[in-house]
Protein backbone atom coordinates (compact mmCIF):
# COMPACT_ATOMS: atom_id res chain seq x y z
CA UNK A 1 0.00 0.00 0.00
CA UNK A 2 3.29 2.06 0.38
CA UNK A 3 2.82 2.21 3.75
CA UNK A 4 6.60 2.97 5.79
CA UNK A 5 9.21 -0.34 6.64
CA UNK A 6 11.43 1.44 8.47
CA UNK A 7 11.86 3.21 11.87
CA UNK A 8 11.27 7.42 11.96
CA UNK A 9 14.67 8.90 11.97
CA UNK A 10 15.69 10.70 15.21
CA UNK A 11 16.15 13.76 13.40
CA UNK A 12 12.67 13.92 11.94
CA UNK A 13 11.21 13.18 15.31
CA UNK A 14 13.50 15.76 16.92
CA UNK A 15 12.24 18.38 14.11
CA UNK A 16 8.33 17.26 15.16
CA UNK A 17 8.39 17.68 18.63
CA UNK A 18 10.51 20.87 18.47
CA UNK A 19 8.03 22.33 16.40
CA UNK A 20 4.80 21.01 17.44
CA UNK A 21 3.18 24.81 18.17
CA UNK A 22 3.25 25.28 14.21
CA UNK A 23 0.81 21.96 13.93
CA UNK A 24 -2.00 24.09 14.65
CA UNK A 25 -3.07 24.97 11.43
CA UNK A 26 -2.86 23.99 8.09
CA UNK A 27 0.28 25.22 5.88
CA UNK A 28 -0.36 26.77 2.43
CA UNK A 29 -0.85 24.11 -0.20
CA UNK A 30 1.80 25.50 -2.76
CA UNK A 31 4.24 25.45 0.70
CA UNK A 32 6.62 27.98 1.34
CA UNK A 33 8.44 29.74 -1.04
CA UNK A 34 11.95 28.21 0.66
CA UNK A 35 10.26 24.69 -0.09
CA UNK A 36 9.61 25.80 -3.63
CA UNK A 37 13.02 26.84 -4.04
CA UNK A 38 15.23 24.26 -2.89
CA UNK A 39 12.51 21.11 -4.71
CA UNK A 40 13.53 23.72 -7.83
CA UNK A 41 17.55 24.11 -7.35
CA UNK A 42 17.29 20.28 -6.58
CA UNK A 43 15.81 19.50 -9.55
CA UNK A 44 18.18 21.17 -11.87
CA UNK A 45 21.13 19.64 -10.07
CA UNK A 46 19.57 16.35 -10.20
CA UNK A 47 18.86 16.71 -14.05
CA UNK A 48 21.14 18.83 -15.35
CA UNK A 49 18.77 21.56 -16.13
CA UNK A 50 17.72 25.15 -15.94
CA UNK A 51 16.28 25.39 -12.54
CA UNK A 52 12.50 24.98 -13.30
CA UNK A 53 10.62 28.54 -11.52
CA UNK A 54 9.44 28.19 -8.50
CA UNK A 55 6.63 30.16 -8.21
CA UNK A 56 4.63 29.24 -11.48
CA UNK A 57 6.31 25.18 -12.02
CA UNK A 58 6.39 23.34 -8.38
CA UNK A 59 3.51 22.06 -6.45
CA UNK A 60 4.73 20.05 -3.15
CA UNK A 61 2.49 17.38 -2.88
CA UNK A 62 2.58 14.33 0.06
CA UNK A 63 2.47 11.82 -2.01
CA UNK A 64 2.17 9.81 -5.22
CA UNK A 65 -1.75 9.69 -4.36
CA UNK A 66 -2.06 13.51 -4.83
CA UNK A 67 0.23 14.12 -7.09
CA UNK A 68 -2.23 12.10 -9.61
CA UNK A 69 -5.24 13.56 -8.19
CA UNK A 70 -3.82 16.94 -8.97
CA UNK A 71 -2.49 16.12 -12.28
CA UNK A 72 -6.34 14.52 -13.70
CA UNK A 73 -7.73 17.82 -12.63
CA UNK A 74 -5.47 20.00 -14.13
CA UNK A 75 -5.60 18.39 -17.27
CA UNK A 76 -9.59 17.81 -18.13
CA UNK A 77 -10.80 20.56 -19.62
CA UNK A 78 -14.97 20.73 -18.96
CA UNK A 79 -14.37 23.15 -22.06
CA UNK A 80 -13.78 20.39 -24.63
CA UNK A 81 -16.51 17.94 -23.33
CA UNK A 82 -18.80 16.06 -25.74
CA UNK A 83 -22.47 16.79 -24.95
CA UNK A 84 -21.46 18.23 -21.46
CA UNK A 85 -19.24 15.25 -20.67
CA UNK A 86 -15.38 14.87 -20.25
CA UNK A 87 -13.82 11.99 -21.93
CA UNK A 88 -11.54 10.63 -19.61
CA UNK A 89 -8.92 7.86 -20.25
CA UNK A 90 -7.32 5.53 -17.58
CA UNK A 91 -4.54 3.46 -17.88
CA UNK A 92 -3.90 -0.26 -17.48
CA UNK A 93 -2.86 -1.31 -14.63
CA UNK A 94 -5.47 0.90 -12.96
CA UNK A 95 -4.75 2.88 -9.90
CA UNK A 96 -7.60 4.19 -7.93
CA UNK A 97 -7.34 7.47 -7.36
CA UNK A 98 -7.49 7.90 -11.19
CA UNK A 99 -11.08 7.16 -10.75
CA UNK A 100 -11.50 9.42 -7.71
CA UNK A 101 -9.45 12.55 -9.53
CA UNK A 102 -11.91 11.73 -13.06
CA UNK A 103 -15.45 12.20 -10.84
Amino acid sequence: IGEPKHPTPALIEDALRNNLAGLASYPLTAGSEALRRSIANWIARRYDIPAPDFATEILPVNGSREALFALAQTVVNPAACKDGKPLIMCPNPFYQIYEGAAY
